[in-house]
């Protein structure tokens, strides 16, 4: 590119650039005044003629590019390859993100630099407004969402870079699992303070663990009693669609889960609190009646990987970390029962015929 200066109407002079592109010359401003400034302008064109990635990042802006990601979302969630809940956090965390980094913002600025600016003026909303609080693990569901936008891109030659060098040394998500979970006094309470035609659907939620949004998919017929089957209507993960046994621990529950399909239940979540507090127990989300399904299992001497096979999880690490919490009353029991069951090993040590003595 060659630079050559020139003078508008006013008297300033301007540095301009030229260049052939297919045997025809083609000439831009380069809208600076110092050549200094120009042969910046020219080095950044140069580059964006030889590598078509960045000059696509030039072009792409951080609104645009969420707009896309979020798009493709919704296209996982048709396809049932992603929840709704998904989705639902993705837009959410979108609109904080486009809202501080600016729809406009061009990814070529974008460096190690930026999501920890981001992160300081988060911080410092928070700081201003004490009504509010925020968490590590709110923040690092941002970075996610940042970084999933930014992959996007990235996979599609709109930027330059891995996203994940982008991340902020010795960050990482403060994750502290709720553990509320009632004890058998404490559901029969809560099942008592609810209204006739609202206790079923959370009879079904304590029978079988279903999520929230499961028991309202629920319809008749999915629980059969002669049977000894449940149908969960999950659309979460893979396993979430599953027939299960109905457990003999719950099926007193599972016969008041009727009639099916429950009516629709706006503000579930707040009625479901007001019904705790009438009922004096602890209160709990529908998250925490999954919860106590799996931890009443659990007290009750029932393995982890059974529990985690209930829940339709692929491995016990949440039942062991999140949903499976023995009481100090359970472990007791549990101990004892160990105690008074001997060992396989110990069992075979005392049955076993005496070795004849070696004769010397």
């Amino acid at each position: 590119m060659r630079l050559y200066p020139r003078k508008k109407a006013n008297g300033e002079r301007v540095w301009w650039a030229a260049w052939t592109e297919n045997k025809v010359t083609v000439r831009h401003s380069t809208k600076c005044s110092t050549k200094a400034a120009a042969e910046v302008v020219v080095a950044r064109w140069e580059r964006e003629r030889a590598d078509p990635v960045y000059a696509a990042a030039q072009g792409a802006t951080f609104g645009v590019e969420a707009g896309r990601f979020l798009k493709a979302c919704e296209g996982a969630v048709s396809r049932g390859r992603m929840a709704p809940e998904t989705l639902g956090m993705y837009r959410q965390k979108a609109g904080v993100l486009v809202r501080i980094i600016g729809v406009d913002t061009r990814l070529s600025v974008f460096d190690a630099t930026t999501f920890p600016a981001y992160l300081e003026q988060r911080r410092a909303e928070f700081r201003e407004d004490r009504e509010k609080e925020i968490t590590e693990s709110t923040l690092y569901k941002e970075w996610v969402a940042f970084r999933q936008i930014l992959r996007t891109a990235w996979r599609e030659g709109r930027f330059g870079r891995d996203p994940a060098s982008l991340k902020p040394q010795h960050f990482g998500p403060e994750y502290k699992p709720r553990e509320t979970a009632l004890s058998w006094e404490q559901v029969d309470k809560l099942i008592g303070s609810l209204p006739a035609n609202r206790a079923p659907a959370v009879c079904f939620a304590l029978g079988c663990g279903a999520r929230r949004r499961e028991v309202f998919r629920a319809r008749s017929g999915d629980v059969d009693l002669d049977k000894n089957r449940v149908h969960i209507r999950g659309t979460k993960t893979e396993a979430a669609d599953a027939t299960l046994p109905i457990v003999p621990l719950m099926r007193r529950l599972m016969e008041r889960a009727a009639p099916i399909p429950f009516p629709a239940w706006e503000n579930a979540r707040r009625d479901l609190a007001v019904a705790c507090t009438k009922a004096g127990v602890p209160v709990v989300t529908w998250n925490d009646l999954r919860r106590t399904f799996a931890s009443l299992l659990v007290q009750a001497g029932v393995p982890p990987h059974i529990v985690a096979k209930l829940l339709r999880h692929r491995t016990t690490a949440m039942v062991d970390r999140v949903y499976g919490r023995q009481t100090a009353d359970s472990l007791e029991e549990l101990v004892k029962a160990a105690i008074r069951e001997p060992s396989v090993n110990h069992r075979r040590a005392k049955t076993a015929a005496p070795r004849k003595q070696r004769r010397t």
